[in-house]
């Protein structure tokens, strides 16, 4: 049987801003414990055209698809011109499956997708047809799953994208699952119902070490929503890297209310270089309406402890956020100026199906006209206001404070 995995376009999508789809990784290898003798194909827009995706495609068995919300567009041009079973996941389809069906699903998976899509092959395996709809409890023991498969995965593949980009092998690595926060932006709820489950400290440093020894990486991200939720076992992550004398660099994303200067110098010694942190405003007003959960103080401290022991910040930062006014996003720039990041990320509040603030929104969007880092205007383009200011308003003050803060921007902005 074979079995072909597609990453569509989305946003912004363009072979420069590809991440390796650990996802697919985490369902292949899971798979391979059940069905080893099966075939499983992965192709990615950002590597592969149309034609040549769909002619992949043409003697598979199942087609998978995942799809982030921009990235549904291109899922459905292909799907409609995909004459095989296809299974549609990832966080659009866990959000609506209406929308997934719409787009030319057969099966559709929400949430997690390692026992789903086992449960899909052993029903096709059996000759009967799977369900229309799988969701899964979550897997508790996440030390229990196989590492990501990074051959099929085409690893080699993005460590030639960051080594052209950042003269350095990246590759990622997820350490848990979930968020427990609440911010009215994000959809990591929706997806993974405000819990998080992490993955041991061992486990962590064991796929390091495979990453080190098969794929001779320069550096580590980790992709977790936050990397720091749980002290503990980052203390035990660094104690054990250094252990080990594994002296590649990395980063992370964090929450300055889970950071302080002692955890801090433990993970710079532990070879730490980078942190991104969320801000998102300089209003302590806006930050309780977004439920941020965090001070412009805790900000202050943190960035501050940061510089002290030698960590790199970089600070995203959103204008847009419900009920803004221009005197709060003149406090945000004006934020952006005293905590003086390493580098910078601005972007505009874009409510997505699924965060709190969608539910007050319009749902008949096209979203390939959504483009959260495109620097000109573009026929049709969607840019969302608020009560007090208007998207073309907006994207004007995007581009003045893309102006101003030129040197630190993201790779992306750049």
């Amino acid at each position: 049987m074979k079995i072909v995995f597609i990453q569509p376009k989305g946003c912004s999508f363009a072979e420069g801003h590809l991440w390796e789809p650990v996802s697919f990784g985490y369902l292949i290898s899971y798979a391979k414990e059940f069905h080893p003798d099966y075939q499983y194909k992965v192709m990615s827009a950002g590597f592969y055209k149309d034609t040549e995706i769909l002619e992949e495609c043409k003697d598979a068995d199942l087609v998978c698809f995942t799809a982030t919300t921009p990235q549904m567009y291109h899922a459905k041009e292909l799907a409609d011109k995909i004459k095989t079973k296809k299974v549609f996941g990832g966080v659009h389809p866990t959000i609506s499956t209406k929308d997934a069906f719409a787009a030319g699903a057969d099966i559709v998976v929400q949430g997690e997708g390692e026992i789903a899509f086992r449960k899909i092959l052993d029903s096709l395996s059996r000759g009967k047809s799977p369900k229309k709809i799988y969701k899964e409890p979550f897997i508790e023991n996440l030390d229990s799953l196989p590492f990501p498969d990074r051959k099929a995965i085409h690893q080699e593949k993005y460590l030639q994208i960051t080594e052209r980009n950042d003269g350095m092998k990246i590759a990622s690595i997820t350490s848990s699952r979930g968020c427990p926060h609440q911010c009215t932006f994000c959809t990591s709820r929706a997806i993974w119902g405000g819990k998080t489950r992490f993955r041991s400290a061992i486990n962590i440093i064991m796929e390091l070490s495979q990453l080190i020894s098969e794929w001779n990486i320069d550096f580590l991200k980790f992709n977790d929503d936050t990397f720091t939720l749980d002290r503990k076992r980052v203390i035990e992550f660094c104690e054990m890297k250094k252990g080990y004398q594994m002296d590649v660099p990395w980063a992370c994303n964090a929450r300055v209310n889970t950071l302080d200067e002692e955890l801090l110098q433990i993970m710079k010694d532990a070879g730490c270089v980078e942190l991104w942190l969320g801000v998102e405003s300089g209003s302590e007003r806006i930050l309780k309406v977004l439920k941020k959960g965090i001070t412009k103080d805790q900000v202050r401290k943190v960035f501050k402890a940061a510089k002290k022991v030698g960590i790199r910040t970089r600070g995203y930062f959103m204008i847009g956020n419900e009920t803004e006014t221009l005197a709060e996003i003149q406090e945000t720039i004006n934020f952006v100026q005293e905590l003086d990041p390493d580098i910078v990320g601005i972007s505009i509040n874009t409510p997505f199906p699924g965060s709190e603030r969608w539910k007050t929104m319009e749902d008949d969007i096209n979203w390939k006209n959504v483009d959260l880092y495109r620097d000109a205007e573009k026929e049709g383009e969607k840019v969302w206001g608020n009560e007090n200011i208007s998207g073309a308003k907006l994207k004007q003050i995007q581009k003045e404070m893309l102006d101003k803060f030129k040197d630190k921007l993201i790779f992306r902005l750049k």
